[in-house]
């Protein structure tokens, strides 16, 4: 895994906040996929490894970020099926 591909997800913005883990979860909380339930397992291992990565990392951001937003985690929990997605878990 390319150390820029981890940094560009934990660069946060002028609050402090994480500006680009709304586009790593985007596959999961897009609003059009939920409704048909469909995912692609090949692209959810490949954010599964970017997750572990972070988690890794900079486990406390990383936690406060999904806890404290709902549409994230809900949408996480509805996938769950996916060993991938699971396994962030």
């Amino acid at each position: 895994m390319n150390q820029t591909i981890i940094d560009f997800f934990l660069q946060s913005n002028e609050s402090g906040e994480l500006k680009n883990y709304s586009r790593l979860f985007s596959e999961f909380t897009n609003t059009n996929r939920q409704r048909d339930n469909n995912i692609n397992f090949t692209r959810a291992g490949y954010i599964n490894t970017i997750v572990t990565r972070l988690l890794n990392k900079r486990p406390k951001v990383f936690a406060d970020y999904i806890y404290n937003n709902e549409k994230v985690l809900t949408a996480l929990l509805n996938y769950s099926n996916c060993s991938s997605v699971a396994n962030i878990f």
